[in-house]
């Protein structure tokens, strides 16, 4: 046949660079010829190939650029088994090729779409495979061939020992009867093939007879190969059953495959007799449909050489190949054995014409990868027809337009330094950053953060410094020399792992761009400043004090300065009852980090001393010093009830208190009216309950409080009446306080109150602590009675005027003449705290020496009495006061204010007699106080 020609492009003629790849395919194409091949079509005349008329133009680093546009090839007539090729010229690892590829693959007539590494034609219905992308030339380094044969895992068994992309089945094979891949296997293999002189019967008429013994394998064969390097071997060896027996096993089948009606598929073979004739079978399997297409029958002892054998495909759809090895044994001897070698399975298409070609041509892309990239890359194409009979070639141009790449920096290998008990030296670290620029600009080195600071450190100078937790980083602007120097104190201090980071960055002018303020590239890279602390146990805690508490101690500490590289879980605690003499285990693990921790149990009474140790994941450190000795406490006992006073609507309790203060001071009393369900606080005895009904017995709890808590109590039963309030004397014994004639008694909550008494004018007046009671005497007709020798007369069926102040505001006060056992009437005390009241003496009054009492509460609260010696004439027996004047009638009683009287002045000598004394006159045999 006449050489190939390749077309000449209209623009120019075509480039050859010596020693390119260009120039040694054209060289090469006017000797080409056209080498035989399996069923191929007839040569066409000749395949041409036109390409862009400018040269495509390509940004560095950018996105792929299409560069196939302008491609078309034309002349081909049959592709089976050719391919399209693209190849940079001296292409490097940057360099990339690539087809545009689709999500799906597109059905329409004649579209030609590429997914993953297939190629696709659509027919209107469906997308048939009618290429791929090979594996080896996939376009990673600028070679990217497309070869028109469906793709096929491991076709020439180039993989590993695994054979991938085929399934084993090493063992005897049933045709007919072993199911292979989901299908019972086809048994179609001719049996013809008797030895002279054996009768008929010996005739092979199928492989049924299971072996007596046999061994089966499948493996790589390096030594005998169609293509590559490697083979497929199947081998077996056995006795069989019966004379003249066909055996069939091992076998292999493929993964499956898609192939399109009429496609052909080629597998190049060979067998070998061993013990006896080999006996081989193969065919396809339609993976859906079951379907079987022998593709292999042969029987024969001749050591055939390699073979291709043909077979057209019956329907569009997806395959497995099935190859079956086996033996006959002719010889009739029972001994058999033989090889099958397979290789080169490939399956060639038949729907790829020059405008499919054209087509995938068009979905060439060039990008490059490389920081600086040649100024322009040719990529050539060539075309295969034929499979590979017939070839053309063409050239792509490519502009590539350069741009300033930013600087590379070297990850920065991290610092560590190691932090132990007590005071360490920590030694500088340093290194230099490893920085390059694509470009060859000058480069400068920072840290992120940093700031102008000269520094020369062993002998070292640095222009730049960031300072951080642990230390201090510099660097020098120009080297890119960088030293960390450790802050001991800073390191020391720090008691767990951690670690701070530091951002290099380095940077250059992109000079390249012209501009007059040009842009800054930069790089960064972290370096990392790890400080690991020496794991061990805590140190000891400090300053442990202790602060007693009921049945208790609350134990207070320091944590220790040393932690032992991990934090604190928990600290135990030992006490000592004997002075530190013995320690026992009070805590073993408190559990938490806390500083302070509520000891529980302990006996009270008995001095107490604490220490603390410290614990954390790595074991428990020593103890610290000892605290100081407290002595736990508890609640205190019930007060000693002593007298329950009552007297108009209240009691006075009066008790001491307990002996047992449970270890505490007691810090007050409380008591209660409900049976305990509520209690009201009061200070010390004695106590007034104000606000209760008279004759109603109430039973009053009362105990006694202190740090511990709410102690033990006791209780009192008391009734308010509306009586006179009894004094109690030296034994304790509740009286009547009966005065001498103008002696007075006074007491507040029971207890003996200091007062004086003083005449002033008509006026009785006794004063005490922050009160005053003032009383004076009318006759029936009102006149104003004078005192006797200072001594106060109350004159029958006259009254007595009474008033006081400092007395609880809204109280009632109770008069009384003791000796008669005469009530003499109440009043409202008023807003200001003052009474005044006019109260009638009965006619029936005893004649005599009697006792005034008044009785109230003090500002205060407490009951306050007052008892005043007076005396009970006729009214005959009065002395009337110079000044008296007769009063208007009126009432008995006049409340919140002092009452205005006109009295009759007292002669001199009464006025002089009016003399002021302390109650001195009390009786020496009698105590008074409240209960």
């Amino acid at each position: 046949m006449p050489p190939t020609t390749v077309p000449a492009r209209a623009h120019r003629a075509p480039r050859f660079r010596p020693g390119s790849r260009t120039a040694a395919l054209f060289g090469g194409l006017t000797a080409l010829t056209l080498v035989a091949f399996p069923a191929a079509a007839s040569a066409a005349a000749g395949v041409g190939v036109s390409t862009p008329a400018t040269a495509i133009a390509y940004t560095e680093q950018s996105d792929p650029v299409l560069v196939g546009e302008d491609i078309t090839v034309t002349g081909g007539s049959a592709y089976g088994g050719g391919y399209i090729d693209f190849t940079v010229d001296d292409a490097t690892g940057d360099d990339v090729l690539s087809l545009l590829t689709a999500q799906v693959a597109d059905t329409t007539t004649g579209a030609v779409s590429i997914v993953g590494d297939t190629v696709y034609i659509g027919t209107g219905s469906r997308a048939e495979v009618i290429g791929a992308v090979d594996p080896a030339r996939n376009g990673a380094d600028g070679t990217l061939r497309v070869t028109f044969t469906s793709p096929f895992a491991n076709p020439s068994f180039e993989g590993s020992e695994e054979i991938e992309g085929w399934t084993v089945l090493n063992d005897r094979v049933d045709l007919g009867v072993t199911e292979i891949a989901g299908f019972t296997s086809i048994d179609r293999s001719t049996y013809a093939g008797l030895n002279p002189g054996f009768p008929a019967e010996y005739a092979p008429g199928n492989d049924d007879d299971a072996p007596f013994q046999a061994t089966y394998s499948v493996n790589l064969n390096s030594a005998d190969a169609s293509d590559g390097g490697h083979s497929l071997e199947l081998s077996s060896s056995m006795t069989t059953m019966g004379s003249c027996d066909v055996v069939h096993g091992p076998a292999v089948y493929s993964d499956p495959f898609t192939a399109a009606a009429n496609d052909k598929i080629y597998f190049d073979w060979r067998a070998y007799y061993g013990a006896d004739n080999y006996h081989v079978f193969g065919y396809i399997l339609n993976t859906v449909t079951g379907e079987q297409t022998t593709v292999l029958d042969a029987t024969g002892g001749d050591n055939s050489a390699f073979q291709t054998k043909e077979t057209t495909i019956p329907a569009s759809g997806t395959y497995r190949f099935v190859f079956v090895g086996g033996t006959h044994d002719l010889s009739c001897g029972m001994a058999a054995g033989a090889r099958l070698l397979i290789d080169n399975v490939r399956v060639y298409g038949s729907k790829v014409t020059d405008e499919v070609v054209t087509s995938i041509g068009n979905k060439l892309r060039y990008a490059s990868t490389s920081d600086d990239p040649a100024s322009s890359r040719t990529v050539a194409i060539t075309v295969a027809d034929q499979g590979g009979s017939e070839t053309a070639s063409g050239e792509v141009e490519i502009d590539i337009t350069a741009v300033d790449d930013a600087p590379a920096l070297v990850a920065v290998a991290p610092i560590s330094f190691v932090n132990s008990e007590g005071v360490d030296d920590y030694a500088p670290s340093e290194g230099t950053l490893t920085a390059t620029d694509p470009d060859s600009d000058e480069i400068s080195h920072r840290i992120l953060g940093d700031h102008a600071e000269a520094a020369t450190i062993d002998g070292q100078s640095y222009t730049h410094a960031r300072t951080g937790r642990f230390g201090t980083l510099h660097i020098d602007e120009q080297t890119g020399r960088y030293v960390f120097v450790p802050d001991a104190a800073a390191a020391d201090a720090q008691q767990t792992d951690d670690t701070e980071e530091f951002v290099f960055e380095v940077s250059s002018t992109d000079e390249r761009s012209g501009a007059a303020n040009p842009p800054v590239l930069t790089a960064r890279q972290t370096l990392a400043v790890s400080l690991q602390v020496t794991a061990g146990a805590p140190g000891a805690p400090t300053s442990t004090e202790v602060v007693a508490g009921a049945e208790s101690a609350v134990v207070s500490w320091r944590a220790p300065a040393w932690i032992g590289g991990s934090d604190i879980t928990g600290y135990r605690i030992e006490q000592s009852l004997d002075g530190g003499e013995s320690w026992t285990e009070a805590v073993a693990d408190t559990g938490s980090a806390d500083t302070s921790y509520a000891v529980m149990g302990l006996p009270v009474g008995v001095p107490a001393q604490f220490r603390v140790s410290a614990i954390n994941v790595n074991g428990t450190g020593p103890a610290g010093e000892p605290s100081a000795a407290v002595t736990a406490y508890t609640t205190p006992g019930a007060p000693t009830l002593q007298h329950v006073l009552p007297s108009n609507g209240a009691l006075t309790v009066l008790f001491t208190p307990s002996e047992d203060d449970g270890g505490a001071e007691v810090t007050g009393y409380e008591y209660s009216l409900d049976g305990g369900e509520t209690w009201t606080p009061t200070s010390s005895s004695p106590l007034t309950i104000t606000g209760l009904r008279n004759d109603v017995a109430y039973d009053v709890l009362l105990r006694a409080v202190n740090a511990a808590g709410d102690g033990e109590s006791v209780t009192a039963t008391g009734t308010p009446a509306l009586a006179p309030i009894h004094f109690l004397d030296q034994d304790g014994t509740p009286v009547l306080p009966v005065q001498p004639s103008g002696a007075v008694a006074a007491t507040l909550a029971g207890a003996e109150t200091p007062v004086e008494v003083a005449a002033q004018g008509s006026d009785t007046v006794v004063t005490g602590d922050g009160f005053e009671v003032r009383a004076s005497s009318l006759d029936p007709a009102g006149a104003q009675v004078a005192l006797r020798d200072g001594v106060l007369e109350a004159v029958q069926g006259g009254s007595l005027v009474v008033s006081g102040e400092g007395y609880l505001p809204g109280s009632v006060v109770d008069l009384w003449l003791l000796e008669s056992n005469l009530f003499l009437g109440q009043v409202t005390v008023g807003d200001d705290g003052t009474f005044s009241t006019r109260v009638a003496v009965p006619t029936d009054a005893a004649l005599g020496a009697d006792t005034l009492q008044v009785n109230g509460l003090s500002a205060s609260g407490e009951v306050r009495s007052v008892a005043l010696g007076v005396v009970v004439i006729a009214p005959a027996a009065a002395v009337f006061a110079p000044e008296a004047a007769t009063p208007a009638a009126g009432g008995l009683a006049t409340t919140g204010g002092e009452l205005s009287l006109g009295l009759a002045g007292l002669s001199a000598v009464l006025l002089a007699a009016g003399a002021v004394f302390l109650l001195s006159r009390r009786r020496a045999d009698r105590t008074v106080s409240q209960g």
